[in-house]
């Protein structure tokens, strides 16, 4: 059996692209199953798989360890459930690091999204895709482009994209609407502890150690009024690294960095434009900090 997994912090286009390359190995009569890396899934996932009556896929196990095993939408082992045995094949949008799985079966290119390299396959290599697994994709490319603003968004993704909204008979920009709906927080649901410590990212900028979250809004003033609170828990957390928040406001395209580097704390950082990926927030954090 082949085994199916994507990073250890599971967001859309992770998730999107792994129950979506389940479904072509399957239907080309390989046996395959779809399992999730070991940390929490964040809110727009599961939000997704309501939407689409989709089982959240079962958690890997080092029994699976042997197995061969797809990498998707990951390529290194910082972020992998285990150290596989197996791997025979990644399909990934990020670049090789030092510590990337050997592997000579490589499916990695300079695209908006993991999930749009699995519709390419998907739509060359069958005759018909389901509407449900169409839909998925589309969702994963949507999200992962943020909406195909991302500057690692590409043509291939808008044609993949217009393909599949005709696949499943839905509009983009409903779809981007309610996207942006369930990854947007709410402060009336209280869940800030919940979103400073689920999907954070960790990089390494000469000898210190970035640790940050990422959250999407539609309304930066409420973080703004609210920004003790965002301060407080910064300060409690890791003393030893730098803490941030990366605020992402998607109504007015800016992003607001919270960190407790410097003494001037009560005053984020804010450029403008979108930044979620990796290499744009180490871009964002060198620039605000060193």
């Amino acid at each position: 059996m082949i085994v199916v997994i994507g990073h250890n912090n599971p967001d859309i286009d992770t998730i999107a692209s792994s129950i979506a390359l389940t479904y072509l190995l399957n239907q080309k009569e390989n046996k395959a199953k779809c399992v999730i890396g070991k940390g929490k899934m964040n809110k727009e996932v599961i939000e997704m798989l309501n939407f689409l009556k989709i089982d959240v896929p079962p958690v890997w196990t080092e029994e699976l360890i042997k197995n061969p095993t797809i990498l998707v939408d990951f390529n290194d082992k910082e972020q992998a459930a285990g150290n596989f045995n197996n791997v025979i094949k990644i399909i990934d949008h990020h670049s090789k690091t030092a510590s990337t799985f050997p592997c000579e079966n490589n499916n990695i290119e300079d695209i908006g999204s993991t999930s749009t390299l699995i519709a390419i396959d998907c739509l060359s290599e069958l005759e018909e895709i389901d509407k449900k697994i169409a839909t998925l994709l589309l969702i994963g490319i949507i999200s992962d482009t943020k909406g195909f603003t991302s500057p690692q968004t590409n043509e291939i993704d808008k044609q993949m994209a217009n393909v599949l909204s005709l696949k499943a008979q839905i509009n983009i920009q409903e779809l981007q609407n309610l996207i942006e709906e369930w990854s947007c927080f709410n402060w009336e649901e209280n869940l800030i502890n919940e979103y400073m410590n689920e999907g954070i990212k960790v990089m390494k900028i000469k000898d210190k150690e970035f640790i940050s979250s990422v959250v999407f809004t539609k309304n930066k003033d409420d973080f703004i009024t609210n920004k003790e609170l965002i301060i407080n828990h910064i300060k409690q957390l890791d003393k030893k690294n730098i803490r941030m928040l990366i605020l992402v406001d998607i109504l007015y395209k800016q992003t607001i960095l919270f960190h407790n580097e410097v003494l001037n704390l009560e005053n984020p950082y804010i450029i403008e434009g979108i930044s979620s990926r990796k290499k744009e927030i180490k871009d964002l954090v060198f620039n605000a900090i060193m």
